[in-house]
C-alpha cells in the first residue's frame, strides 16, 4: 500500500558553478580567409603590412586586417592551412553552467535530470553533456566552484509506503530519502490535529493527497459555511461548489484530500444535504442569492419550496420569487405560506398572476391584475369586481369617443379660422385638436382604468370648456350675420 502526495520540503544542497573549456572550429570569415592566404604567401610581417597599406589605404579596414594578421600568425601552419583549404577557424569555447548536489539523496540535479552521486567527481558525464560531439573538438579543462546555496521551501511530489519515502527530485525522477532526513527537511510538523472537526481514518483512496499542515487546519476553521457531513467528513459550502475533505493518518503522517462537488444533478444528494445544514444553522439567509438559485435548481421541489419560503418570509428577493412562481406554474401549488406568496406577487408577470391566484385568491389583487386571471378561476366577489371594472373602462372609452366625435364632426377646426379673437381658449382648443385628434387616435383601447380616467378628465375639460365656449362664439357670429 502506498500513497502519492505533495509535500513542502526545504532541501539542503551544494550549489556548484561549472566552467568548461574546449577547442573546436568555426566557419572562417572571408576576412580571415584573405589574411590566412596572405600569411601563407608572405610570412614576413613588414611586407604583408605594406601589401595591406596598398590595398586598404589609411581607412578603418587597414588596422582591422593588421590585427587579424597578428591573431592568425600565432596559429600553427596546419591551422592556417585549415582556414585556407576548409574555411575552419580554430576557437576556444568557454561554457558556463551549474548543478546542485543533494546529500540526502546522494544525487545531483543537472540539466533537468537527476544523476546518481556527486557530478563534481564525475567529470566525464559533464563533459559528454556540455561538449559537442563533432570531430576536431578537444577538451582543455573543467572547473567546479562551490557557490552560495539557496535553500527554499518548494512543493515536491512524494510516494509514501511502509518501506520507504520517494521524492520526485526533478522531471518524475523519484529518489529515496530516509525517514530521519525527511523529518528534518519537511515543513509542517507540530500538528494540532485536535482542532480538526472531521473524522481521521487510515483508509487510502484514489485522488490527489497532500500532507496536512497546521496552516491548512487553521484555514479550515475560518471557512464560513462549514459542517461535518453524514459520513463524518469536514465539508464547506462555497458560491460555486461544495468541498469535502478526507483526512488519513498513515506512515506516521497526516494527509488530506479535497474533493469539489459542483451544483449539478449528479451531486443532488450532496447538495440537498448542504441545503438542510444551511437551513438548520440559519446560514441560508446569509448565502449569496445567485449561488443559492443555482444550488436549489437541482434539488427536490419540496426542498426548493422550503428555501423559498424561508428567504421570502425574512426578506424581499426577486430571484427567489421567480423560482417560487416557476414552481407554482409547474403544478406545485399546495402548502405555501402567505408571506412568501405576497412577496412573489410583487414580481409576478401577467401570466404568473393567473397561477398565483389559483393558490391564494386573497393576496390583495388589483382590478387590473384580476384581468389576467382566467375568469373560470375567479371567485364570485372578484368576478363582480372584474365586470364592474370592465364596465367602467367601456363607459370611459365610450364617453371619450363621444366627446372627440362631437368635436371632430362639428367642423370647429375650420370654423375657428373666421374668429377674430385668438385668445388662450382658442389656443387650448387648437392645440388639443392638433395633438390629441391628429396623433392620438386608437391609443385608448390599451389603457388601464387609471390612464383612461386621466384622459377622460382631460378631454372632458376641453369639451366642457374651450370647445363649448368657441362653439357659442361661432353661433353668435352666425346670428349676427
Amino acid at each position: 500500500m502506498e500513497i502519492k502526495a505533495k509535500v513542502a520540503l526545504s532541501l539542503p544542497n551544494k550549489f556548484y558553478k561549472i566552467t568548461l573549456r574546449y577547442d573546436t572550429y568555426q566557419k572562417a570569415s572571408y576576412d580571415a580567409y584573405l589574411v590566412a592566404n596572405l600569411l601563407l604567401n608572405e610570412p614576413i610581417e613588414a611586407k604583408a603590412y605594406q601589401y595591406i597599406d596598398e590595398v586598404c589605404g589609411k581607412g578603418s579596414l587597414n588596422q582591422h586586417f593588421k590585427n587579424l594578421y597578428q591573431e592568425i600568425s600565432k596559429l600553427t601552419k596546419e591551422q592556417i592551412r585549415g582556414i585556407v583549404d576548409n574555411s575552419l577557424y580554430p576557437v576556444t569555447m568557454i561554457v558556463k553552467d551549474h548543478c546542485k548536489y543533494y546529500e540526502d539523496f546522494e544525487a545531483t540535479r543537472f540539466k533537468d535530470k537527476v544523476f546518481s552521486g556527486d557530478l563534481t567527481k564525475q567529470e566525464e558525464i559533464v563533459k559528454q553533456i556540455l561538449m559537442p560531439k563533432e570531430n576536431g573538438t578537444t577538451f582543455l579543462d573543467i572547473r567546479f566552484e562551490e557557490g552560495d546555496a539557496v535553500i527554499k521551501k518548494d512543493m515536491y511530489d512524494a510516494i509514501f509506503s511502509e518501506d520507504q519515502i520517494l521524492i520526485n527530485l526533478d522531471n518524475n525522477q523519484f529518489l529515496p530519502i530516509s525517514r530521519g532526513a525527511f523529518e528534518r527537511v519537511y515543513e509542517g510538523q507540530n500538528l494540532d490535529i485536535n482542532i480538526y472537526p472531521g473524522k481521521v481514518t487510515s483508509n487510502i483512496s484514489a485522488g490527489q493527497w497532500n500532507v496536512l499542515t497546521q496552516t491548512i487546519l487553521e484555514a479550515y476553521q475560518k471557512e464560513r459555511f462549514q459542517y461535518v457531513d453524514g459520513e463524518g467528513n469536514y465539508t464547506a459550502i462555497f458560491n460555486e461548489y461544495i468541498k469535502s475533505v478526507s483526512v488519513i493518518n498513515v506512515f506516521g503522517l497526516y494527509f488530506y484530500k479535497e474533493t469539489k462537488y459542483d451544483f449539478v444533478k449528479g451531486n443532488k444528494a450532496r447538495c440537498e444535504e448542504a441545503i438542510k445544514y444551511m437551513l438548520d444553522y440559519g446560514w441560508i439567509n446569509e448565502y449569496k442569492v445567485r449561488s443559492l438559485v443555482r444550488l436549489i435548481s437541482i434539488v427536490s421541489d419540496d426542498l426548493v419550496k422550503k428555501v423559498v419560503e424561508y428567504i421570502l418570509h425574512r426578506k424581499d428577493s426577486k430571484e427567489l420569487s421567480e423560482v417560487g412562481l416557476g414552481l407554482i406554474k409547474s403544478g406545485f401549488e399546495k402548502g405555501w405560506n402567505k408571506e412568501a406568496l405576497s412577496t412573489m406577487k410583487k414580481y409576478a408577470t401577467a401570466e404568473s398572476i393567473n397561477y398565483l391566484y389559483k393558490v391564494d385568491d386573497s393576496l390583495g389583487y388589483t382590478d387590473e391584475e384580476l384581468l389576467n386571471v382566467d375568469k373560470n378561476n375567479l371567485n364570485e366577489a372578484d368576478q363582480i369586481r372584474v365586470k364592474a371594472y370592465i364596465s367602467k373602462i367601456d363607459n370611459l372609452k365610450s364617453e371619450i369617443n363621444r366627446m372627440i366625435g362631437e368635436i371632430t364632426t362639428s367642423g370647429v377646426r375650420e370654423k375657428m379660422k373666421s374668429l377674430k379673437t385668438k385668445d388662450s381658449i382658442y389656443k387650448n382648443l387648437s392645440n388639443f385638436i392638433k395633438e390629441r385628434m391628429a396623433h392620438f387616435r386608437g391609443t385608448y383601447e390599451d389603457m388601464s382604468l387609471e390612464e383612461l380616467t386621466k384622459n377622460y378628465n382631460e378631454v372632458k375639460t376641453i369639451y366642457d370648456g374651450a370647445f363649448a365656449t368657441i362653439m357659442k362664439r361661432l353661433t353668435k357670429d352666425e346670428d349676427k350675420a
